[in-house]
């Protein structure tokens, strides 16, 4: 009774693809109508979008130039704080320059100390 394959035939992977393909195909044709559905709506609201344009224009103006005047601001304080930086950054690349120019002027004022320079020779050697 077990191995009566009626019983196990609703069990039992098909060994053939043609099920797999039709359950394929029916998936896509729902697919296809879902897309077509959403393409329909969203051509419905383009459409009243449109014809009600002056409408929306008016009661979405005052929002646009809200977010406008609030982004030139952002833009204002950010263009001076980025110039701060720039001249904080210029300040220190100057004190930077200027420590390592006095270190250098310090080492090399030991040297002439320590070493006397060496004679000038007026003979050119090539080799």
């Amino acid at each position: 009774m077990t191995d009566d394959t009626k019983v196990l035939a609703d069990h039992r992977l098909p060994w053939r693809r043609d099920p797999l393909k039709r359950q394929r195909a029916q998936a896509a044709r729902r697919g296809g109508a879902g897309m077509f559905l959403g393409a329909i709506a969203l051509g419905v609201a383009g459409f009243f979008a449109w014809r009600n344009r002056e409408q929306i224009a008016r009661k979405a103006g005052p929002m646009i130039d809200g977010a406008k005047s609030k982004s030139l601001d952002v833009l204002d304080k950010a263009a001076a704080k980025s110039h701060d930086l720039m001249d904080d950054a210029a300040l220190k690349g100057h004190r930077l320059v200027d420590d390592a120019r006095t270190r250098g002027q310090a080492l090399a004022a030991k040297a002439r100390v320590r070493r006397p320079a060496a004679p000038e020779s007026n003979s050119l050697e090539v080799h």
